[in-house]
């Protein structure tokens, strides 16, 4: 009998698809009651096609009075519903909970509707998920994981959910195929809205978040929230590992503190010689005395008022003793004060060579524009002089020769002029670019002279 016939025949015949609650005891009659009206609703909607709601009634039926009868029209609603895997399981607790109060063609029927239903169901087996994730489908909770057994569904779509805080919801629609096993592995990303940042004032320290190695300090890592592990190690220190807790939208910086092995035979021993009135850090610790290190890289800085912090690099070989003297420069202040007023003194001659040169330019241009203008009139003029000297020369008297060449004389004395002024202004413009290039600060550089490294400050 299929699915849908079954619950037609649940309508049209009653008596034997249809089972009807025991009489109730006389100490139980208001609960009973209770039940029954139920139970009848859900047996009245069942009639109606109204199927969901009537699955409300016998389990509401159910849950107030627990009694097997229920349980077989609850069974036959979810079937006639299509939800094939809470039918199977209804069924199969109601011939539990029966028993031998089952007649035996009843049993035998429900055995039977059981085994056509497991023919529509498949199988769903979850791989590589980790343990603490909910797993529910369809929006039904199977628990956490690990679920060690294949979970059964109905042949059909249903949507898988895995979940966990921390960790972005892993959300897939799937597809069961009867009689079939179904593998998914789920991709299950950390929620990384947090971050850490490891870092060391000891240098070539190796650290891991996680026991996923980071790489150089300092180091940031976008993580999720919640507990993580983070650890800093070096050759000739004792590791370091502690538990962090970030919160969601937080960076947490972690330093590491790590401390040198005692038993190590190998360590090195620095002294360091500094100026009064100067204080030294080796790897971010103060230096108060000879320091025996673990051999390797370490990071020396020297630091005091009147003096420009000094930071170097050493790297010590095993057992070796090393004195490293360090003399930092002096306070840059007047230095600086000095370069300050020479560099007014050069921006005041740049302005006034560059105002000197523009003005001398831009007074050549007129010049030389002014005579332009009068250079062509005079060339009109010389030209009608000449042509009256070819063609009537008495015409012409030494008065208007003289004023032509006095003329001629004062357009070449104001070009010289314009020349002069060119050549002014190019050169306070040249003046210029050497102040400018003359005024420009070169930066100190630092030189080192033995194995002690002694710093001084050049200009």
């Amino acid at each position: 009998m299929g699915l849908l016939q079954s619950a037609a025949a649940a309508a049209a015949d009653p008596a034997s698809n249809v089972e009807r609650e025991p009489e109730a005891v006389t100490g139980e009659q208001t609960q009973n009651e209770v039940a029954r009206k139920h139970f009848e609703r859900g047996y009245q909607l069942t009639q109606a096609g109204e199927l969901e709601a009537a699955i409300l009634e016998f389990e509401l039926a159910y849950k107030t009075q627990p009694n097997f009868s229920v349980l077989y029209n609850l069974a036959q609603a979810y079937t006639a519903s299509g939800r094939v895997i809470p039918a199977i399981n209804t069924f199969k607790h109601y011939l539990a909970l029966g028993g031998e109060r089952i007649p035996e063609t009843r049993r035998a029927q429900v055995r039977e509707t059981i085994r056509v239903l497991s023919l529509r169901t498949g199988q769903l087996v979850l791989r590589d998920v980790p343990t603490g994730f909910d797993v529910s489908i369809d929006g039904n909770s199977l628990g956490l994981t690990p679920i060690a057994q294949p979970v059964r569904l109905g042949a059909g779509p249903h949507t898988l959910v895995v979940a966990r805080p921390g960790y972005v919801p892993y959300s897939v629609g799937i597809q069961i195929q009867p009689g079939a096993e179904l593998q998914v592995h789920p991709q299950l990303q950390p929620r990384l809205d947090a971050s850490v940042v490891l870092q060391c004032a000891i240098p070539n320290v190796s650290a891991s978040l996680d026991g996923v190695p980071v790489g150089s300090l300092p180091a940031r890592i976008a993580t999720s929230a919640g507990p993580h592990r983070a650890a800093f190690q070096r050759a000739g220190y004792r590791p370091q590992a502690l538990q962090i807790e970030p919160v969601a939208g937080e960076q947490r910086t972690i330093a590491c503190a790590l401390e040198a092995d005692p038993n190590d035979a190998t360590r090195a021993l620095l002294r360091v010689e500094h100026p009064l009135g100067t204080r030294t850090w080796i790897d971010g610790s103060i230096y108060a005395g000879p320091m025996a290190l673990p051999s390797g890289k370490h990071q020396v800085r020297v630091a005091g008022q009147g003096y420009s912090q000094t930071e170097l690099g050493i790297n010590l070989a095993p057992r070796e003793e090393r004195t490293l003297r360090v003399v930092p420069p002096l306070s840059v202040d007047a230095a600086t004060a000095e370069r300050t007023k020479a560099h007014d003194v050069a921006s005041t001659a740049m302005y006034i060579t560059g105002i000197t040169g523009t003005a001398a330019g831009l007074t050549a241009l007129g010049l030389y524009l002014y005579d332009s203008s009068k250079a062509r009139s005079w060339d009109t003029k010389s030209a009608q002089l000449v042509e009256r000297l070819n063609s009537n020369p008495t015409s012409v008297d030494s008065q208007e020769l003289d004023s032509l060449l006095a003329e001629e004389n004062r357009i070449r004395d104001r070009d010289s002029v314009a020349l002069g002024l060119a050549v002014l202004g190019g050169a306070c413009w040249v003046a210029t670019a050497v102040i400018y290039g003359l005024s420009r600060e070169d930066e100190p550089k630092l030189t080192t002279s033995g194995r002690s490294f002694d710093f001084k400050l050049e200009f």
